[in-house]
């Protein structure tokens, strides 16, 4: 009976030193769960900063005549790049003392600029108090109310987010986060993220499309335009 032979062991000397590196095998990514979703999902929403709309947060009203006009002022104060917690209340604060197209046209610099650095916007308090009465004077050109703005893009989204973006300092950060909550009455829009917004959702390992977070919350309206508020808030 013939020898076994004895098996050679490779070593690291013996491999020629243009040899290709080992493939390693590939890891593939394993989908989250239905129920850790679920669990993710109902943990923001039970958040304090789930626990409304970025709107309502803001005492904002989009049911009312002027609700939407004060998104789009509040759009443009969060549109610098400041703490979110001074924007709110420095956008609170500027809604409470012009809740009116009216009242902002009648405001002054001066009076702006006052409220910004009460709210301490001071870093773009001049430029910001600019923006705003600028911001009345477009949007009464325009016809005098977001929806008249809407009405003239025939209920166009990409139409509207060209005008919106005619505002000074409301570029696609200050369209994005408008839009955000318009669309609770813009049906056109609906659904919509911006792209920060599917930033954190990816980044909390949901959905990153607007569909699939719609779809992942049942495709419950108000839950959405939450669980958007609450990804922004905690990302």
């Amino acid at each position: 009976m013939p020898p076994k032979r004895k098996s050679k062991v490779t070593k690291a000397d013996d491999v020629p030193k243009d040899a290709p590196p080992a493939k390693r095998p590939r890891r593939r990514n394993v989908p989250a769960s239905a129920d850790n979703i679920s669990e993710k999902i109902d943990a923001l929403l039970a958040s304090d900063a789930g626990e409304e709309t970025f709107a309502s947060s803001l005492g904002i009203d989009l049911g009312t005549s002027d609700g939407l006009y004060q998104l789009l002022v509040a759009s443009l104060i969060f549109s610098a790049r400041i703490n979110m917690d001074i924007a709110a209340s420095t956008a609170k604060l500027v809604i409470e003392k012009v809740p009116s197209l009216k009242d902002l046209k009648e405001s002054t610099w001066d009076q702006r600029v006052e409220w910004l650095t009460e709210g301490k916007y001071t870093r773009y308090r001049e430029k910001t108090a600019t923006q705003l009465g600028e911001l009345a004077e477009m949007l009464q050109e325009k016809g005098g109310s977001v929806e008249a703005i809407r009405e003239a893009a025939g209920k166009d989204a990409q139409r509207e987010r060209k005008t919106l973006k005619d505002f000074k300092g409301i570029g696609d950060v200050g369209v994005d986060i408008f839009l955000r909550d318009a669309q609770a009455v813009f049906d056109e829009v609906f659904p919509f993220a911006g792209k920060r917004d599917l930033a954190s959702a990816k980044n909390a390992g949901l959905a990153t499309t607007a569909k699939g977070l719609l779809e992942q919350v049942g495709g419950d309206k108000q839950k959405f335009l939450r669980l958007l508020t609450a990804l922004i808030k905690h990302k």
